[in-house]
């Protein structure tokens, strides 16, 4: 019903989309980083530079030759480092050093290391069995090797993430400004059934309950057309969750609850009139007035989601 569901399925699918780049072969990433930055160009990210710099580099590190079908090419600086990948890796000894010292100052202690030698020799009863001596744990030692290629894969996969957050994130605030909708709405209709019902016991007037229900009617019909006339306006190329549906459905409720308010307030506050509902024609024209006035509050929901679709749609 909230659509809440739907959106935390599309995460997981993304995430899952996402972990194939580390698996895939070099060709589908490639095609992946391309629709990417056709992604990315005409996006609203405000990071957006960044993200194609390290994804035009990233794909110039897997493959030179696949850069040539980016729409720009990235920096020059990073050909000195592309140039070094058929080299083989070294690996770093951080006890290089340590061994060369000890070369060095070696020869001059070995007299020393002679007669230490002698002296802390074991007798055949010390010498410990072959059978119990443990082989030496090297299993805190680490590489520092550096894959570059698996590197610039996960580069291609952090920017894929990026987008897909734009994305996720804007779905989910349609979702949240349509949820929010419908809870008002809601709200404002049980309270009117309410209002209503308290009327009907309070032996209120026919006459004056013919008479709100009659601006209620008017009201609800401009408000309804005013919608309308929106609506055929609005861009229906993205999908919305219902957004517009419920926003519908809204428009007459809340035109004929400001078409009563507004006869009200004019006819007490500025005409100073006794008789506030009665049928005549100031009044009619009063309710319709103010039975476009929701049209605002739904034209700040309206702008708000054109934007999240705006930012949708750029990514596309």
């Amino acid at each position: 019903m909230f659509a809440t569901g739907y959106g935390n399925m599309w995460r997981l699918v993304h995430r899952a989309d996402e972990a194939f780049i580390n698996i895939e072969p070099v060709e589908a990433v490639i095609h992946d980083a391309l629709h990417d930055e056709m992604s990315l160009q005409n996006s609203t990210l405000k990071n957006k530079e960044d993200l194609l710099k390290k994804l035009r580099s990233a794909v110039k590190t897997l493959d030179r030759r696949a850069a040539t079908y980016l729409s720009q090419q990235p920096p020059q600086e990073d050909d000195a480092d592309i140039s070094n990948l058929n080299t083989p890796l070294v690996k770093y000894d951080r006890y290089k050093d340590k061994r060369k010292t000890s070369v060095n100052w070696l020869p001059k202690f070995a007299s020393f290391f002679t007669v230490f030698k002698e002296h802390s020799e074991p007798t055949p009863e010390q010498q410990p069995n072959q059978n119990d001596v443990k082989p030496e744990n090297h299993g805190n030692t680490f590489s520092d090797d550096i894959n570059i290629k698996t590197q610039a894969r996960t580069i291609i996969r952090e920017v894929r993430f990026a987008l897909h957050q734009f994305r996720d994130d804007r779905w989910e605030k349609l979702v949240r400004v349509r949820n929010h909708l419908v809870r008002m709405t809601i709200l404002t209709g049980i309270t009117l059934f309410a209002l209503v019902e308290f009327a009907i016991i309070a032996d209120t007037k026919v006459e004056t309950l013919k008479a709100a229900t009659f601006y209620y009617l008017i009201g609800a019909i401009v408000g309804l057309f005013s919608r309308l006339y929106d609506q055929a306006k609005a861009d229906t190329s993205i999908d919305d969750f219902r957004l517009a549906a419920v926003r519908l459905l809204a428009a007459p409720l809340y035109s004929g609850l400001a078409a009563i308010g507004g006869v009200v307030i004019v006819q007490r506050a500025i005409l100073t009139k006794t008789n506030v509902f009665d049928l005549s024609l100031t009044n009619i024209l009063i309710a319709a007035v103010f039975g476009l006035t929701p049209s605002l509050f739904s034209n700040a929901i309206q702008k708000e989601a054109d934007q999240y679709k705006t930012d949708l749609k750029s990514t596309s």
